[in-house]
């Protein structure tokens, strides 16, 4: 599972992507935190994209 834990009252648009470009989650953190489950996926690098008021960050996650 990856947790997503969002500052202050802002909302977040979240996209999850792997290195071969599919998208494998896309949504909008509007609570204080969200776990989007993994299992399913394969192993390997994926992307956390997210934007927060026109400002945009790259996470990079492992999974095992």
């Amino acid at each position: 599972h990856y947790p997503l834990r969002r500052q202050r009252q802002m909302c977040k648009e979240t996209a999850i992507v792997s290195t071969n470009g599919l998208s494998v989650y896309q949504g909008i953190l509007n609570s204080e935190s969200l776990t989007i489950p993994t299992t399913e996926w394969s192993k390997g690098v994926y992307f956390v994209h997210i934007s927060v008021n026109g400002k945009k960050g790259i996470r990079r996650v492992v999974i095992l």
